[in-house]
């Protein structure tokens, strides 16, 4: 099991050269962070740190893994693949700050956290659209779906066509 205070480096006091992490991120990892997108999975992360200076490391994060969230169609379960690599560089600086390729930390403590940076890479290395393959939806949740919005479609009026585009639509079929 692994702990959020597990992903914590303490940056300064990392020798000069590569230090390399891993950790196997389970349930109580993503129930930890109380994120509503996912709340079970296995991730397992791998951090290689090239410590090039006093103030200065590179990061490298390697995550692989399944996360368990909602089918985006019907919002059962299910299992979906990451897998992930990045590169940041991490510097000791006079406020934490960060953007896509530097975190900046508070050289006060020299604290890496990778525990937020590991879930937003594995969000990033998620698709767009998550779901089930043709076939294994909840077929039910299906015809729910389905139902619900007939009904919405019937209970609208179709909108009066608008005079003026009527007319276009003539001129255009006139030419």
């Amino acid at each position: 099991m692994c702990g959020l205070s597990d992903l914590v480096i303490n940056l300064k006091a990392l020798p000069f050269g590569l230090s390399e992490f891993e950790w196997t991120l389970s349930d109580d990892y993503f129930q930890t962070l109380d994120e509503a997108e996912v709340k079970r999975g296995t991730l397992r992360a791998h951090a290689a740190l090239e410590k090039t200076s006093e103030r200065a490391a590179a990061l490298r994060l390697t995550l692989s893994g399944v996360l368990t969230m909602p089918c985006d169609r019907c919002l059962d379960d299910m299992q979906v693949p990451v897998e992930s690599e990045s590169m940041l560089m991490a510097e000791l600086g006079p406020e934490p700050a960060d953007d896509d390729e530097r975190i900046v930390i508070d050289e006060r403590d020299g604290l890496l956290d990778l525990s937020w940076i590991i879930y937003e890479q594995a969000m990033l290395a998620l698709p767009l659209q998550r779901a089930h393959a043709d076939g294994e939806c909840n077929e039910q949740m299906l015809k729910a779906i389905a139902e619900h919005s007939a009904k919405a479609g019937s209970a609208e009026e179709a909108p009066e066509t608008d005079p003026r585009w009527e007319a276009l639509r003539r001129l255009k079929e006139e030419n």
